[in-house]
């Protein structure tokens, strides 16, 4: 899916188109047997001259969805179409929703599109958390994803901050618990502050978001990220990707930190075959790809691993 151009005639309101396509692409990544390209590789794409058979060429996809946004005061509307590779079109529709009624919309739009292509989603999935009471804590948790991508310690101080503000609003919101715990992680990830100051945060967060919705594959990959970076509990790291990857297997970002999990256990057959499948899904992250080559070098495959670093 390519970014959807912001159509509102507000510069400030490209953090809410962004943060659209990621939730849509988050959405249609719970499609079974369905690749679904990350956004980090989508967005070089935004504002392209490149044809669709040209991306669809670099992405190495059968098909894109491409489309704008336009937020007007409390009314969303979203038009998307679906095109094959030769730029065919199979499939358009207009979305147009209040938006408390947001997360309506990006399920609707996830059906139509699996119905589309013959891929298999549950219709029935409305998970426990899965409304939006308060649109306000809504807009800081996108506004929280969005400054985290800068993965700078300011920017994730700061969706720290916007997480935080999106519980106060609405302490029952599982994805403001479930991005919270995920920036905790992070911040201990890089080293920005101690282990021991955020890990016990990004553990409750984490816990909270699942009383409110189990079905929230981000509240999985927390709960795992804790486990096996923090606790060294491989077994319940293990249990608990793989159950995210269950909810949600065109998460990127999930196959490549249960990669790593798999090399810690020492499997590198199995770590490459899901960092490979993790930069299937992101072909054009040079982390992602570099991560490839890690594997390839602590499994000993030398040249292999010169050749995809190179």
């Amino acid at each position: 899916m390519l970014p959807l151009d912001n159509l509102s005639g507000d510069p400030e309101q490209e953090f809410f188109a962004d943060g659209m396509t990621d939730i849509l692409i988050t959405e249609l990544a719970r499609l079974e047997h369905v690749d679904v390209i990350s956004r980090t590789s989508v967005v070089k794409f935004k504002e392209t001259r490149l044809t669709v058979p040209e991306i669809a060429d670099e992405l190495g996809v059968d098909a894109i969805v491409e489309g704008t946004v336009t937020r007007d005061g409390d009314r969303i509307r979203v038009i998307a179409q679906l095109v094959d590779r030769s730029d065919h079109h199979i499939w358009g529709e207009s979305y147009e929703y209040l938006y408390s009624d947001v997360l309506q919309l990006q399920h609707e739009f996830a059906l139509a599109i699996a119905r589309e292509i013959g891929a298999r989603v549950d219709p029935e999935r409305r998970a426990a958390g899965d409304t939006v009471l308060e649109p306000a804590a809504h807009e800081a948790v996108l506004r929280g994803h969005h400054l985290a991508r800068t993965r700078t310690h300011d920017g994730l101080r700061r969706a720290k901050e916007y997480f935080r503000e999106a519980i106060a609003i609405d302490p029952n919101y599982a994805a403001a618990h479930s991005g919270y715990a995920y920036v905790c992680n992070l911040i201990a990830n890089y080293g920005y502050e101690s282990s021991a100051d955020e890990r016990p945060q990004a553990r409750a967060a984490a816990e909270r978001s699942l009383e409110l919705d189990p079905s929230l594959a981000e509240g999985h990959r927390a709960l795992a990220m804790v486990a096996y970076e923090y606790d060294w509990d491989f077994e319940t790291a293990e249990r608990e990707y793989e159950i995210a990857l269950s909810l949600q297997p065109s998460s990127a970002e999930t196959r490549g930190w249960y990669a790593h999990l798999q090399l810690a256990l020492g499997d590198p057959g199995r770590s490459e075959e899901e960092m490979r499948h993790a930069f299937r899904l992101n072909p054009l992250s040079p982390i992602v790809g570099a991560n490839v080559g890690w594997v390839l070098f602590v499994d000993g495959r030398n040249d292999e691993a010169v050749e995809q670093l190179q």
